[in-house]
């Protein structure tokens, strides 16, 4: 509250601080403190600023699609949508990128929380589901998307993305790996 004699008024509240706060016998107690702007948190590498704007949709939140969507967060994309149903099992820990206190729990809600701790400006979100969604409301958050990432490696999931209604363009990228690791495929279109 203003003392008695004081306007509220920003002139008002400078003569104040300079008589309490700011006078030559009061000693400032100086925090430490971190610059957590975007800017400072990416200058050690991000992708391009267009790219960084793009809303994306990750369908399958396994090993490839766990790495894909960090990947994606921690080069300076901000806006990831995660489809997937399955929860995480003991048998997945050796090549996903959630831990042992995650197992049990759908992948897509625990990588989203994992990932929103990691960044302040992060905004990933997670639908339990299996594509397509079931709910309304989640294939409106997946038409939003402008790039697509198939990480399932299921040849029903790509008839699905096929068979969808997008609304505009999109990228689509599929990536999977053959069994025992030893081939990575893309695909771009």
């Amino acid at each position: 509250s203003i003392p008695r004699g004081y306007r509220p008024c920003e002139k008002s509240y400078r003569l104040l601080d300079r008589r309490s706060v700011l006078h030559d016998n009061h000693e400032l107690n100086w925090m430490r403190s971190e610059n957590w702007s975007d800017l400072q948190i990416l200058t050690r590498g991000h992708v391009n600023q267009s790219i960084m704007k793009r809303r994306m949709l990750i369908v399958g939140a396994g090993a490839i699609g766990s790495l894909v969507t960090e990947q994606l967060m921690r080069s300076g994309c901000r806006h990831l949508n995660l489809i997937d149903g399955d929860d995480l099992s003991v048998g997945n820990l050796v090549r996903h990128t959630l831990s042992l206190s995650d197992v049990g729990m759908p992948k897509v809600s625990q990588l989203a929380t994992r990932l929103n701790q990691v960044s302040p400006h992060a905004h990933v979100s997670g639908i339990v589901d299996f594509f397509p969604p079931k709910r309304e409301e989640h294939a409106q958050i997946i038409k939003s998307c402008d790039v697509i990432f198939d990480c399932t490696g299921s040849d029903t999931v790509l008839h699905n993305l096929y068979d969808f209604a997008w609304l505009g363009i999109k990228v689509f990228i599929s990536l999977s790996i053959n069994l025992g690791a030893q081939r990575l495929y893309c695909f771009i279109a």
